[in-house]
């Protein structure tokens, strides 16, 4: 499952509101969500991607987790917004033992 593609980012289709997330209300800790997000395999660009609302420049990427792909920009948003985890992530993040 891909997440995190949001309108304006450089990767591929990108076309999923980011409004959604801000829907999204989790049951884990942001703290835990981020501290495992990055331990997840990661493979970082060259080329850079730009804030979608402030148009500063972000390091690009990609994060492979399972069966889960979402673009390392998201770990950005998520930390900075007010934004959750699709609830299929948050499940398979619970199975994993995150808190």
């Amino acid at each position: 499952m891909e997440f995190g593609f949001f309108k304006g980012l450089p990767h591929g289709d990108c076309n999923e509101d980011f409004d959604r997330y801000r829907g999204y209300r989790n049951k884990l800790s942001r703290e835990g969500i981020i501290k495992y997000i990055e331990s997840v395999e990661l493979g970082l660009t060259l080329e850079p991607s730009y804030e979608i609302f402030t148009g500063e420049k972000v390091q690009a990427g990609m994060y492979w987790d399972g069966d889960f792909t979402f673009p390392y920009e998201f770990l950005y948003y998520y930390k900075n917004y007010d934004i959750g985890i699709p609830p299929e992530y948050e499940e398979y993040l619970m199975k994993k033992g995150v808190r």
